[in-house]
C-alpha cells in the first residue's frame, strides 16, 4: 500500500477543513481506500492519526537529538521490549525519519 496517496494529496484532503482533524483522517482513508480498490488491491487496512502542534518551546538545545532538557532518545525496540510501561508487541514501520510501533500497556 506504500505511495498509494502523494504529498499532494495529504496537502489537499487536509486543507479542506484544517480545523477538524477527524474529518481530515476520514478524507485520507477514504480517499486512499478508493485508490487502492483502483489499483486492484483491499484498502481497509488504512488508518491515519494526525496531531496538530500549535506552539513550540523557543529554547534551542545544543544538543538537537535531545528535547525537553536530558531526556534521551529511546533506542530502537523490537517485539517483547518495554517502554515507559508499555509493552512492544509489533514494529510496523522503521525508516530514517520514524519509528512506529504496535504497544500495549504492560
Amino acid at each position: 500500500m506504500r505511495g498509494t496517496l502523494l504529498p499532494s494529496d495529504y496537502v489537499r484532503l487536509i486543507r479542506q477543513d484544517a480545523s477538524d482533524l477527524d474529518a481530515a483522517c476520514e478524507r485520507l482513508a477514504n480517499e486512499a481506500k478508493q485508490r487502492a480498490q483502483e489499483r486492484g488491491y483491499g484498502g481497509d487496512q488504512f488508518c491515519f492519526q494526525l496531531v496538530r502542534i500549535d506552539e513550540l518551546p523557543e529554547e534551542v538545545t545544543e544538543h538537537p537529538g535531545q528535547l525537553y532538557g536530558d531526556l534521551p532518545i529511546p533506542p530502537e525496540l523490537s517485539p517483547g521490549e518495554r517502554l515507559d510501561g508499555l509493552e512492544v508487541l509489533a514494529v510496523l514501520s522503521r525508516t530514517a525519519q520514524s519509528r512506529i510501533s504496535c504497544s500495549r500497556c504492560a
